[in-house]
């Protein structure tokens, strides 16, 4: 039985260890190069977002075209880059307290303007977050 134990709760760390890495890497991938309130800010849409469908923050970040930090061929090594800060906001993600006022979608000022980008919420640096 201990042997049972041990190996689901060793399963489970390996997964949820998995999971942080990945939405680190998508966190740094989609705003490292704007510091630690930029990367904060992006948590905060996946967050708002976990919140509003009723998902997981890795459900989340793995839907098709929603966060393309994600599957971004450098998320590795932007994410070695800014390791100790998007580490810390995987892991509280849900902990934070949501400073983009509510926003859902974000956006770089040379990205297009879309239908789902309804009313802005906030701007910093180079984002435009909406909801």
């Amino acid at each position: 039985m201990k042997t049972l134990f041990f190996t689901l709760y060793l399963l489970f760390f390996t997964i949820n260890l998995y999971a942080c890495n990945d939405l680190a890497e998508t966190i740094s991938a989609e705003a490292g190069g704007q510091g630690y309130k930029g990367m904060y800010l992006v948590a905060c849409t996946i967050k708002n977002r976990a919140l509003l469908y009723h998902k997981t923050p890795e459900q989340i970040i793995n839907q098709k075209n929603q966060y393309y930090g994600r599957w971004a061929k450098n998320r590795h090594a932007i994410y070695e880059q800014v390791k100790k800060e998007a580490d810390y906001l995987a892991k509280n993600i849900m902990n934070l307290k949501d400073e983009t006022n509510g926003a859902i979608y974000f956006r770089q000022l040379k990205e297009p303007r879309y239908s789902w980008h309804k009313i802005e919420t906030l701007r910093y640096k180079n984002h435009i977050f909406y909801k």
